[in-house]
């Protein structure tokens, strides 16, 4: 071999060079050799045969080639293994030259090793690919198809065939808009034509009737079309999805919801119906009680005027029943707009009516911390707070000084208020029983009220998807914590403003 031959093979070439004698035994080898080779020793290698670096079959292969190589003869690219010693074990893709002398013959033998190592890696990347891509094809409850630039169906999985009643390869070569209805052949088309002119412009959907080709029935498709590059060409592929099931939901659905509107107009009218013939007799009873006492006071006895007093005070407690109903049902079928509600004014003047309506008590009134403006239903924020304010004053009625606190943090994604008081208190084994409808722990005589207030405030925090929290002992007072999502905008803009209602964490 010439030295300037030699110098190219060799330290020009990125693979393995080695050059052998005639006989096949190694003279010399570059860099690439001895770096696929480590950690064989260069000075292990010069000298040797060639096919003792092979496995037994490389070197039955390598023998019978050298063996049959002419004086200018090659080797073919040839895939063997190289088993080194133990210490190297890999496939290389094998070629080889024979260099003649000025007499024909054969004086040295050029070898160059490739590590297709990569090479094997990638083509296993590709056959897990194409499996994948198989399995998907198969596999999956929607159409697949695949369009050529013209847009004929070349490649249908087996859901195509089923969905558009054309089995076996019946769909290969139809045209797409085939499988579509008439009116809407022209804007498939039209989709065509944009996504093979606009490269990589995503996927065009169209919602568009289809068509089965065995029977001509029309049903609803959601088709998702994009284009494709590829080293044979270009092309379309389209996904379709039958909406049939999805159209026959959305209809019940609507259905449903129709019915549940009408349900409620029934029940809104009936509440208002029931509630009214209930106070009609309420009022009658009431009056003609309040005459009997007004008339014939001075001639009944104790026992007389005692029930006749009970009764006066049934009436009037069951018109607050009724009217504490009433109430839970416009708030919990209220569609109010959230607003803006700026929550110190609203607190302020509730607590300047119940206090001056506590026939002059003393009371300790703190506000903690700025209450700010939130985004909310108005009406439903004055109910909240009047009947935790209201509370908080008709349960510290035995104190000398009646203390009420209400404060304000934020704490991350909460508006956290509080409403405190230094009144009787509540055991913990009594906190399910407040929150429920009418759930009271005193005797009317003791304190006033229905027993309702509670429940309001929990179904209020419902719509709003909040939650509330009760820290009481008995006879040292009851705070009440509430939590509200704090908007995402900004309080004062309200027009995008709306109730996150996923359910208040009840104490129970």
């Amino acid at each position: 071999m010439e030295p300037e031959a030699r110098e190219l093979f060799f330290d020009g070439a990125p693979y393995a060079a080695l050059l052998l004698d005639a006989w096949g035994a190694v003279v010399a080898a570059n860099a690439q050799t001895h770096e696929l080779l480590a950690p064989l020793e260069p000075s292990r290698l010069r000298g040797r045969p060639l096919g003792e670096l092979f496995d037994g079959e490389g070197q039955a292969v390598w023998s019978l080639a050298l063996h049959e190589m002419g004086p200018d003869g090659r080797v073919p690219p040839t895939m063997m293994r190289l088993v080194v010693d133990g210490s190297v074990d890999l496939k290389v893709m094998v070629t080889a030259r024979a260099w003649p002398d000025a007499e024909q013959r054969r004086t040295a033998v050029t070898v160059a090793l490739l590590d297709v190592r990569e090479r094997l890696r990638f083509e296993d990347d590709a056959l897990l690919i194409a499996d994948r891509y198989r399995s998907i094809m198969q596999t999956a409850r929607d159409a697949i198809l695949t369009l050529d630039r013209e847009g004929l169906v070349t490649l249908a999985n087996p859901a195509a065939q089923e969905m558009f009643g054309a089995p076996g390869n019946s769909l290969m070569g139809r045209a797409v808009e085939d499988l579509v209805g008439p009116a809407a052949r022209s804007a498939i088309r039209l989709a065509l034509a944009e996504a093979a002119r606009v490269e990589g412009s995503g996927a065009k959907r169209l919602a568009v009737p289809c068509v089965r080709l065995n029977d001509g029935r029309s049903f609803p498709g959601d088709i998702s079309l994009s284009g494709f590059q590829s080293s044979t060409g270009s092309g379309f592929t389209a996904i379709v999805r039958d909406e049939t099931e999805r159209d026959e939901l959305q209809r019940a659905l609507q259905e449903k919801a129709a019915l549940l509107e009408r349900k409620n107009e029934e029940l809104e009218a009936f509440s208002y119906s029931v509630s009214h013939a209930l106070k009609a007799p309420l009022r009658t009873m009431g009056s003609f009680a309040g005459l009997l006492a007004a008339r014939y006071k001075d001639k009944l006895d104790d026992a007389g005027k005692r029930y006749l007093s009970f009764l006066v005070d049934c009436c009037a407690e069951q018109s607050r029943q009724i009217e504490q109903l009433l109430e839970m049902s416009h708030l919990s079928r209220s569609e109010d707009a959230f607003e803006s509600v700026a929550v110190g004014e609203i607190v302020q003047k509730l607590l300047d009516f119940h206090v001056s309506n506590a026939g002059g008590r003393a009371f300790d009134v703190q506000v903690q911390g700025d209450l700010p403006a939130i985004v909310a239903q108005r009406v439903a924020i004055h109910h909240l707070f009047d009947n935790l304010i209201g509370n908080a004053v008709k349960f510290t009625a035995r104190e000398p000084v009646a203390r009420i606190v209400v404060g304000y943090a934020a704490e991350g994604d909460d508006h956290h208020f509080w409403v405190g008081d230094n009144g009787i208190g509540i055991a913990a084994e009594d906190e399910g029983t407040i929150f429920r409808l009418f759930g009271r722990l005193h005797r009317q005589e003791e304190f006033e009220g229905t027993g309702a207030g509670l429940n309001i405030v929990l179904k209020i925090l419902e719509r709003h998807g909040g939650r509330i929290r009760l820290d009481s002992m008995p006879g040292e007072g009851a705070t009440f914590h509430v939590f509200l999502p704090r908007s995402r905008q900004d309080a004062s803009d309200v027009r995008a403003a709306k109730a996150r209602v996923d359910g208040p964490e009840q104490t129970s």
